[in-house]
């Protein structure tokens, strides 16, 4: 999480926080099957990684002038799956080896969640109104996008049987069966989307108002050395912590 508190705040134009999710990371792709071998069929695609979450954004200002802010904190996609691995070919230097099958694509990684992001502000301008301020700032809390399955690697070619040209007890010529081709890989399945984050803006009132007053319980009796500053920034902050409550139950 970041969280940010400036007792005045100048913000400029195109400003822009990015606490977005990292990408996930692409699965390898399969090896490709090797003729007249033990490894005729082509590997699975390796499966892509989840995106990265978003960073949780928290800021409290006192704004004096703003031209534009853009908080970006949107889940990072998942990585795709990778795709499989060819079957080899049936070949006729080889007796009794049929075609490879395809691997299997990947599957693709969960995309990231998106951030909660709250920006509290009260104005520090006559200049200023809510508005302003709150049509200056854009929030993207997007989920992740889900990362795709790998493609299905092909099955290796088939071939008829038929003779050959071979030195042989019986003549010169041999002959060699053939074989089917071999099935195709299954497609690698799409990974999950994230979850959106929440954005809240609000204005803060100065004061601590007669109705949120109710709620804030008497402080105890100090000792001495309180000053009224310290109290009245209890108060406040109690009555801050309600409202934020009161606008995520929302």
């Amino acid at each position: 999480a970041w969280d940010l508190r400036a007792a005045k705040a100048s913000i400029g134009r195109g400003v822009i926080v990015d606490a977005a999710g990292a990408a996930g990371v692409d699965g390898e792709d399969g090896a490709d099957g090797k003729s007249c071998s033990d490894n005729s069929d082509g590997q699975a695609g390796q499966p892509g990684s989840a995106g990265g979450n978003a960073i949780a954004v928290s800021l409290r200002l006192g704004v004096i002038e703003i031209g534009s802010l853009a908080i970006n904190a949107s889940g990072g996609r998942g990585g795709n799956g990778g795709a499989g691995g060819a079957g080899a070919d049936y070949s006729e230097r080889c007796e009794d080896v049929d075609a490879g099958s395809g691997g299997d694509g990947g599957a693709g990684g969960v995309g990231g969640e998106g951030g909660n992001v709250r920006v509290l502000y009260h104005r520090l301008s006559s200049q200023l109104n809510a508005d302003n301020i709150e049509n200056s700032i854009a929030i993207t809390a997007e989920p992740g996008a889900s990362g795709a399955g790998g493609s299905p690697g092909s099955g290796g070619e088939g071939g008829e049987g038929r003779y050959v040209q071979a030195r042989t007890l019986t003549g010169s010529r041999k002959w060699v069966g053939g074989a089917d081709s071999g099935d195709n890989g299954s497609e690698g399945r799409d990974g999950l989307r994230g979850k959106a984050g929440q954005a809240i803006i609000a204005e803060l009132d100065a004061a601590v108002t007669a109705e949120e007053s109710q709620f804030i319980p008497k402080p105890a009796k100090q000792s001495g050395g309180v000053s009224s500053e310290i109290k009245a920034l209890r108060l406040e902050l109690e009555a801050l912590r309600r409202r934020v409550e009161a606008l995520e139950a929302r």
